[in-house]
């Protein structure tokens, strides 16, 4: 089952429904969680989810065959459900994991995490297959998050996305609002994970790789096409977003159709990509269909985030430039010419 929020890019997860391979995801490495400790340590921890580690599938046939070895806990699953539901103070959820070749059920419970493995695998027909362990919260905080997050101010992109994973809530807030973010940290965690721009919040809490920075490697601009983009504003707060216009003029003696592509920041008299885009977009194909004479232009949002390694949520004020990318057929990547951009 996917949990999905208007704002936000869909992140899967599994939840215990049953519908194809996917909805698992699980480590096989992880060893089970052991009796609690009574004092919040990690002991008894629900192991995280990798993806990477599912069973390969790529035919509709392998699919079935992965959810067919679900099925054989559904009802187990559906008793745990059941069970959990019953203790909402406490009651996180149930997920398909992978490890060692099998399917297992993780259930998650905040508190109370001995008393909850006792009773339940008393319940269940499979309990060897079926791990119960220790969330960061219960499903009743997470959505008492979330309906916090729904309610903050979002008419200029400051939340990109939001959600719910296994066992935590996920945000992304713009790259100027590390305020915004220290907020939500002092607030909710340790049941939050917060991303500002491309990196995660407080520093230090993850890896500094960042998003990767795009490559441009574009194919030649057909000779009488010009391609521009213009920033609806030269100046402003570095981290934030804005909007630019690109347009595509033709004066060759040939039609020039494409689609849109991506803007990049990037430094001034080079394409060395720095700044990028993040959050989710909308996905629709915007193209374009240029005659002898003609032109075409379409607005579309762009981002200053810092993006490759790095520690900074934003980029060094200063001057930048900013770069489009249109798909034309027959053709591939052409790169606009630059427009410059100051970031304060």
């Amino acid at each position: 089952m996917t949990r999905r929020h208007r704002l936000g890019i869909p992140t899967l997860i599994a939840l215990g429904a049953v519908v194809a391979f996917a909805t698992g995801c699980g480590s096989s490495d992880i060893a089970t969680p052991g009796p609690s400790t009574g004092d919040g340590s990690d002991s008894d921890r629900c192991p995280s989810p990798d993806v990477a580690r599912l069973p390969p599938v790529s035919l509709p046939s392998e699919a079935a065959r992965e959810g067919a070895r679900q099925v054989l806990l559904q009802g187990d699953a559906d008793r745990a459900r059941q069970y959990g539901q019953a203790h909402p103070d406490a009651f996180n959820d149930v997920w398909f994991d992978y490890r060692d070749g099998e399917w297992i059920l993780v259930v998650g419970f905040k508190s109370a995490v001995d008393e909850h493995r006792a009773a339940l695998l008393a319940l269940l027909e499979h309990p060897d297959s079926v791990v119960v362990c220790r969330t960061s919260s219960s499903a009743a905080d997470q959505m008492k998050i979330l309906a916090d997050i729904r309610a903050l101010p979002n008419d200029d992109g400051q939340i990109s996305s939001y959600g719910a994973r296994v066992d935590r809530i996920f945000v992304n807030v713009r790259a100027d609002l590390e305020s915004l973010a220290k907020q939500l940290y002092e607030k909710y965690a340790p049941a939050i994970d917060i991303t500002v721009g491309a990196r995660p919040y407080p520093p230090g809490a993850a890896s500094t790789d960042g998003f990767p920075c795009p490559e441009l490697a574009p194919a030649a601009t057909p000779t009488g096409v010009r391609v521009t983009v213009e920033p609806s504003s030269v100046a402003f707060t570095s981290g934030a977003n804005s909007k630019a216009t690109v347009r595509i003029r033709n004066s060759s003696t040939a039609a020039v159709a494409g689609s849109r592509g991506l803007f990049s920041v990037v430094r001034p008299g080079t394409r060395t990509v720095v700044g990028m885009y993040v959050g989710a977009r909308d996905l629709v194909l915007r193209t374009f269909d240029v005659g002898p004479g003609g032109e075409s232009s379409f607005e579309d949002t762009y981002g200053t985030a810092p993006c490759g390694p790095g520690d900074r949520y934003t980029l060094p004020k200063g001057t930048y430039e900013l770069l489009a990318t249109v798909d034309i057929n027959g053709i591939g990547t052409v790169v606009s010419e630059p427009a410059r951009i100051d970031l304060r």
